[in-house]
């Protein structure tokens, strides 16, 4: 059994410039399946009792139906190459142990590679190695995605939305360790990848597998199957990511809420007078001991429109995705309480998938007013000082969330 009829190898191969029989062919398909059958394939088989190994289900973004055409092609590259040597060698013998005797330095030994302690290499197919622990977790054959980040468009400054794009990543080649980098762009614990060719990625791209993040530091084309990438990985995975934008944004709120002022008639410049006249009453009152001697009962009135209550301003603050919004709540939260429900309700939903941008507005007329001094309760403003605060709050919140 395999994954390709006879007559489709044959041609495969042909379109390669090697020519297979009949006979010679089906003898390399048995090899090449033999090979293939002790691979730890992801998932389980789609049908238990199917002969082969795919199709296979609990993949992501893989058919659980349909045998993916890497795999095909995974049978027609080994293959071809059963045909010229043995895919699983017996390995025998091992290093030599050589003892040499120079003048002036004395006898010395070493051990030298006979060459029969190694097992044969692939070069275009690296990506069915399977010394790599990460193939444990990715299987061989696993979806991929390009992920391109929302913008602005240098002209108009409208947005342009992100994106992302689905690729299929053939399998992991190699992991670097600090002795096996090749240029300072690689660092320990980079990987290498081999993807198929339907993006083109360059230096800097960001991709997603299998919800990690990985940033690409060299692509190099693999003719005709596919692009060889090596890849930085994101300190965290895409859960993470998102608890992290959720924490964050929710300090940042809580920060613009509770620093938002909140009307207090009595410090406006209109009843500077009556405020400070009543102060004055309050404080020669308190000097009397005991209470029942004589005291000063006048008081002047504050000056405020019927039935003020302070609070518009906080209780404005909206949490938006995407899109933003000209309205007003109608809110009034002098203790911020229920506004900040409102917000990390809305906050809790978040998820990088759907959401490019989040917003934190507040559409009252006077909001602009307020962030520039006009309040001696926040003369230092409010949102400038979330802006200032962002550093700080996402490296906490980052070591909180990786711990």
């Amino acid at each position: 059994m395999n994954y390709i009829t006879t007559a489709d190898f044959i041609a495969y191969a042909a379109a390669r410039g090697v020519v297979f029989t009949d006979a010679k062919a089906d003898i390399a398909l048995v090899k090449a399946m033999d090979y293939m059958n002790l691979l730890p394939w992801q998932g389980e088989k789609t049908d238990p009792a199917q002969p082969l190994d795919w199709p296979r289900t609990g993949i992501p973004g893989i058919d659980p139906q349909v045998t993916p055409k890497q795999v095909v092609d995974a049978q027609c590259r080994l293959a071809m190459v059963a045909d010229k040597m043995e895919l699983m060698p017996v390995i025998k013998g091992g290093p030599q142990l050589i003892e040499k005797t120079m003048q002036g330095v004395g006898t010395f030994k070493y051990a030298e590679s006979n060459g029969l302690d190694a097992l044969p290499a692939f070069p275009w197919l690296e990506w069915i190695d399977l010394s790599l622990d990460l193939l444990n977790e990715f299987g061989v054959l696993f979806p991929g995605e390009h992920v391109v980040p929302p913008t602005r468009d240098p002209s108009t400054g409208e947005e342009i939305p992100g994106h992302s794009d689905a690729f299929t990543i053939l399998g992991v080649v190699q992991e670097y360790n600090a002795f096996e980098k090749q240029s300072k762009a690689i660092e320990s614990g980079d990987v290498r990848f081999v993807c198929d060719n339907s993006r083109t990625l360059v230096i800097g791209d960001r991709i997603r597998i299998n919800g990690v993040y990985w940033r690409v530091v060299q692509p190099n084309p693999i003719i005709p199957d596919g692009v060889n990438i090596i890849c930085h990985r994101a300190q965290m995975r895409r859960t993470q990511c998102d608890e992290v934008v959720r924490r964050v944004m929710i300090r940042l709120l809580q920060g613009v809420v509770l620093r938002s002022a909140v009307g207090n008639p009595e410090i406006w410049a209109v009843n500077k007078t009556a405020a400070y006249y009543n102060e004055q009453v309050a404080e020669y009152n308190a000097q009397f001991k005991p209470r029942s001697r004589s005291r000063v009962k006048d008081k002047m009135g504050i000056v405020k429109p019927k039935g003020y209550v302070g609070g518009r301003y906080r209780g404005n603050w909206q949490v938006m995705f995407n899109t933003t919004t000209k309205t007003e709540t109608g809110r009034i939260d002098p203790s911020g309480t229920e506004t900040l429900a409102e917000g990390r309700k809305a906050l809790n939903t978040y998820a990088v998938d759907t959401v490019s941008m989040i917003w934190v507005v507040n559409n009252v007329p006077y909001a602009m007013k307020l962030e520039f001094g006009h309040s001696k309760q926040q003369p230092s403003g409010n949102v400038r000082i979330a802006i200032n605060d962002f550093p700080r709050i996402l490296a906490e919140v980052i070591s909180e969330v990786k711990k």
